[in-house]
């Protein structure tokens, strides 16, 4: 019987689990433990003592070397037990008929060679009615154990167990899993105690009459620091806050169908009172063989504050236990092998039938009710996404999203678009296929008319998935848009923060918000002059601060006069504000005869200076169009305007800041009517309501039982 060290190494990773050591060390003890009381029921306790030893691992003590000892009160290495030692992949425990014993590989003592470059064993046994001792050494220098290396002599009974020594660590190792933290930090007494007890948790407390008053003694000793000394007893065990069991449905992993067989799931929870239990974190973990394998805190504690703090008072302990865990489990035990994120669709070379993504759909309900603080509202990250992003509790439930503690209503509303995208992804798919299939028909089929059918009530059905996420890709960049006119209107933009003597440029911005600057229609489709009015999108053109000699109707007739631009230069050449020299900052036209113009003023510009402009631009426009133009509606906004400097012909609106004025527009030497005139001054306030007013009546309008408006 041969143990290969060098091959074993070779062929089995280092677990990423800085723990491993001490738990498979432990693991073992139990397991010794559980065989020697199968037999001898005088030993009550269980007794596991971990001693780690640091020393200066140079001359100038700037390093830390470790050593690892732990001793137990288990049956000790008799024959059996040396023979699988020395075989990797032993079944030795697997057939012994003691329930509680941890099931494995063998792989697991591996880890001790890949963490330390020297082992020694000192254990007594009970052999028939004689005590024996056997003891072995091991360094690196050794390609491999042998039997022969074990030496036996007459023991003792009160020395029944074995005594593990681990030397000599290995810097490699020490790189990869201390991640610049100290080996005395990393695995100080305080901190083994805790960690073990999260990982034995769920083995101690299902063994608990059996391993009787245990006590697991970890004492560290440091050069230059006293000795700690830290004891888990059975008396430090929580009770079981709560424990659920769910059914997994397994899938063909090639069709994606269902068998109709089910995994089952354990979820077994511990609260700790904070006060009591120090913890450095909430554990909630996959489990095999009852101990913890990979970690899934982040999935559900969101923040590393809320990871590492107890959650209302109390630590949370998270347990998910399972046979088809146990089966999957990797050879580091640190992972589970073979399990996809999601069941590939037409993988003929996968076997998976569970996933990930189909455990948590069933688990992630019970775990989210176990770790959630009781003052956590769902409703007001419900009202944040309706609020800010236009997605309704109806969409939620149609999509089967789940709001679940501490996300972020943003990552919420990126699951729904994307649940929505990938149906119309699928289903436009399988309308391409119909097509493809009907092209290839034959029109006086039965085969025709059901595939006509067909595609007829697929698309049907599809239409409220389409329709979901247009409406929802809409809704999300308008309440952007209004979000970001907000701000600017603020002048809290990142871009708005300028130093004293650089010349502002928030009307510029303002401006570039609605519509490009100096761009027209022809050549800008995405642009947002929905803020003023939704009829304003389907304008035969818009110009925004281009000269107004160059627009055509799609005839190629010019709508202005050649010196149209010459005109507005003059007018405005009159002008010392800051829009001196420019043309209308956005103006509309159609070709029934009517234009819009646009003025924006700065924040704190006051707009009652401005009213006059507004005339002069009809005057102008109405003159030279050679009446093409008759009616005109102007806008003037900003934030700022004094009451008393307007007019009687201003009319307040019944809510909001703003004023509204028609009027006939009269040719000022003949009286003679030119066209029609509708002006309103507007606070930018007033444009940004209007516009959340009309993301709500997009939502009623489609009958979309959406959440309230933004």
């Amino acid at each position: 019987m041969t143990l290969d060290i060098r091959g074993s190494i070779k062929n089995t990773k280092l677990s990423t689990n800085p723990y491993v050591v001490f738990e498979e060390i432990i693991s073992n003890a139990i397991d010794s433990f559980l065989i020697r009381t199968h037999e001898d029921r005088s030993v009550r306790n269980l007794f596991i003592e971990i001693r780690v030893e640091f020393s200066p691992s140079d001359l100038l003590r700037d390093g830390e070397a470790m050593t690892v000892s732990c001793k137990d009160n288990g049956c000790g290495f008799g024959d059996e037990q040396l023979k699988a030692f020395l075989t990797k992949d032993t079944s030795y425990k697997d057939d012994l008929p003691i329930s509680g014993i941890g099931q494995c590989k063998g792989a697991g003592r591996i880890q001790y060679f890949h963490h330390f470059a020297a082992l020694s064993i000192d254990s007594t046994f009970r052999r028939g009615s004689s005590i024996v001792r056997r003891q072995m050494s091991y360094s690196e220098l050794q390609k491999q154990i042998d039997y022969d290396d074990f030496q036996s002599s007459v023991g003792h009974e009160e020395d029944i167990g074995t005594l593990i020594q681990l030397m000599q660590f290995r810097d490699t190792t020490r790189a990869r899993i201390a991640h610049g933290e100290t080996l005395s930090h990393l695995f100080s007494a305080p901190v083994l105690k805790e960690r073990m007890l999260v990982a034995f948790l769920q083995r101690l407390v299902s063994l608990e009459r059996r391993l009787g008053d245990f006590e697991f003694e970890f004492r560290t000793t440091h050069w230059e620091a006293e000795d700690q000394v830290e004891t888990l007893r059975h008396s430090d065990l929580p009770i079981v806050t709560a424990a659920s069991f769910v059914q997994v449905e397994e899938r063909d992993p090639h069709s994606g169908d269902t068998f109709g067989t089910f995994q089952t799931f354990k979820l077994s929870h511990y609260q700790l009172d904070a006060s009591i239990y120090d913890l450095p974190e909430n554990a909630i973990a996959f489990c095999a063989k009852s101990s913890p394998v990979r970690n899934i805190t982040p999935r559900y504690l969101r923040t590393r504050t809320e990871q590492n703090s107890p959650v209302g008072g109390f630590h949370h302990i998270v347990l998910i236990e399972s046979e088809f865990l146990d089966g999957h489990v990797n050879e580091q035990r640190d992972n589970f092998d073979s399990i996809p994120d999601n069941i590939p669709s037409g993988d003929m070379f996968s076997d998976a039938t569970l996933s990930y993504a189909s455990i948590y759909e069933a688990i992630d309900p019970i775990i989210d009710s176990m770790v959630t603080p009781a003052d956590w509202k769902k409703e007001n990250v419900l009202n944040e996404i309706s609020d800010q992003f236009g997605i309704s509790e109806a969409m939620l439930v149609d999509t089967s999203t789940r709001i679940i503690y501490g996300e972020p209503a943003k990552s919420v509303v990126e699951r729904v678009l994307k649940k929505y995208q990938e149906r119309v992804i699928d289903e436009t798919a399988e309308i391409y296929s119909l097509k493809e299939e009907i092209l290839k028909a034959e029109p006086d089929s039965d085969e025709y008319r059901k595939k006509i059918d067909q595609i007829s009530w697929k698309y049907t059905s599809s239409l409220r998935n389409f329709d979901m996420a247009n409406l929802s890709q809409l809704i999300v960049r308008r309440a952007a848009i209004v979000e970001i006119l907000t701000l600017a209107c603020k002048k809290n933009l990142a871009m708005q923060t300028v130093a004293a003597g650089i010349r502002r440029k928030d009307e510029q911005i303002i401006h570039n918000i609605f519509f490009p600057m100096r761009k027209d229609s022809q050549g800008v489709s995405d642009h947002d002059i929905w803020l003023l009015s939704e009829e304003y999108h389907y304008y035969d053109y818009i110009a925004s601060d281009i000269p107004l000699a160059n627009i055509k109707w799609n005839d190629g007739e010019a709508i202005f006069e050649s010196d149209v631009d010459q005109k507005f230069r003059e007018l405005l050449a009159r002008r010392v504000d800051d829009n001196c020299g420019k043309r209308p900052d956005i103006a509309l036209f159609s070709k029934e005869g009517s234009a819009i113009i646009v003025e924006f003023k700065a924040p704190g510009v006051s707009t009652d200076e401005h009213i006059g402009d507004l005339t002069e631009y009809a005057h102008l426009l109405a003159a030279k169009s050679g009446g093409k133009l008759r009616k005109f509606y102007g806008y003037l906004i900003g934030d700022t305007v004094n009451n008393l400097r307007l007019g009687g012909g201003w009319t307040p609106f019944p809510t909001g800041n703003g004023w509204f004025q028609s009027s006939t527009l009269m040719d000022p030497a003949t009286r003679a009517p030119l066209g029609e005139t509708y002006f309103e001054i507007l606070h930018f306030s007033d444009v940004i309501d209007r516009a959340k007013k009309r993301i709500g009546v997009y939502q009623q309008k489609l009958n979309l039982n959406f959440g309230p408006t933004i």
